[in-house]
């Protein structure tokens, strides 16, 4: 039978931070004040005073072996490391997929518990009309949000695999006070922050579960049935009190403000170009190429050449807004010669 080790019973906790502020300044030093031996990490050099009972090994999610060596002996991982805004996929991938995955099996091999920072941002394209549980669907706005939903995910197969606990917390929007009118529903202050960790990390047993990261805000009314009950955690602060402040600081998006992930839901959107668009791209493909040779051409061949030139100039009208569908057209078909693509 595999030893299961908890923070109760052995009270060591390996807290991955990586650029999560809230993290660095609030969470480690009321852990520590739990009597707690802590191991903190990031890919940075820690440059404050360290908790009580904490040490700091500088290593990268990256790095597999490195993150197993740091999480021997502890009994729960405090997983607030990764990308914690959005990247490019390329960005995300390393610390937030592939380090995800070392922090999970570290996880296992120790039969530690896990918390894992999640976030709202899994639902971000929700609309706010809409009331959601705990299980609702996903739907991430962005990829450093959709690497969070493989994190839940990671979540429940580990649980259900390996009978590896976490929590995962859906973070609203963690700050000193709230900023705009959308945090007047979402903000987590940092006490209710540090309360849902604690008990997160102490609760009895919580198998996989899931959180939503709100205080106890009067215009949070999007979300409801989680696990909160179950941890004993009744946030305290309400952002009513900076109503009449931030009522009026909303985004100037359609998308930031009906979509519950506000301005995020808004970042990166990318213009489609139009079918009819497409069609004259590759007929005026066609014509020309039929110009050029002096002949039809149908063979397969011809058509490939076809679909890559096209693909070339769809790419460049994105990037080129301002560039007509022909043109574009041109400039990816002189490429293409030049490239020997044709």
């Amino acid at each position: 039978m595999r030893k299961m080790i908890h923070a109760r019973s052995n009270p060591k906790a390996g807290v991955a931070y990586r650029r999560f502020r809230h993290a660095r300044d609030c969470i480690g030093p009321a852990v520590g004040s739990l009597g707690w031996t802590l191991r903190l990490t990031d890919i940075r050099p820690f440059a404050e005073p360290l908790p009580p009972n904490a040490s700091f090994i500088r290593a990268d999610l990256a790095d597999g072996p490195a993150i197993l060596r740091m999480v021997e002996g502890c009994g729960t991982v405090l997983h607030f490391g990764g990308i914690s805004v959005e990247q490019p996929f390329e960005d995300v991938y390393g610390p937030n997929i592939r380090g995800l995955y070392h922090a999970f099996e570290a996880a296992r091999r120790e039969g530690a518990r896990m918390v894992f920072a999640s976030s709202n941002h899994t639902i971000g394209f929700h609309s706010r009309s809409a009331v959601l549980d705990g299980d609702c669907a996903f739907r991430p706005d962005g990829y450093y949000r959709l690497s969070k939903v493989y994190g839940e995910m990671m979540a429940q197969l580990y649980w259900d695999k390996h009978g590896i606990e976490t929590v995962s917390l859906r973070i609203g929007s963690a700050r000193a006070e709230p900023t705009d009118a959308r945090m007047l529903a979402t903000w987590l202050s940092y006490p209710d922050l540090i309360d849902l960790v604690v008990r997160a990390a102490t609760a009895e047993k919580v198998g996989h579960s899931v959180v939503w990261g709100a205080s106890n805000n009067t215009r949070m009314t999007w979300w409801r049935n989680d696990a909160r009950q179950m941890l004993g955690w009744a946030p305290q602060d309400n952002a009513e009190a900076w109503a009449g402040a931030l009522e009026g600081l909303v985004g100037d998006q359609p998308a930031s403000e009906t979509n519950q992930g506000g301005s995020y839901c808004a970042m990166g959107v990318v213009a489609r170009t139009d079918r009819a668009d497409a069609i004259t791209l590759t007929l005026f493909f066609v014509q020309a190429t039929r110009t050029k040779f002096g002949r039809p051409r149908s063979s397969m061949r011809f058509r490939a050449r076809t679909a890559t030139a096209t693909s070339v100039a769809r790419r460049l009208s994105l990037r080129e807004r301002s560039l007509s569908p022909i043109t574009c057209l041109k400039r990816a078909t002189a490429v293409s010669t030049r490239a020997r693509l044709l």
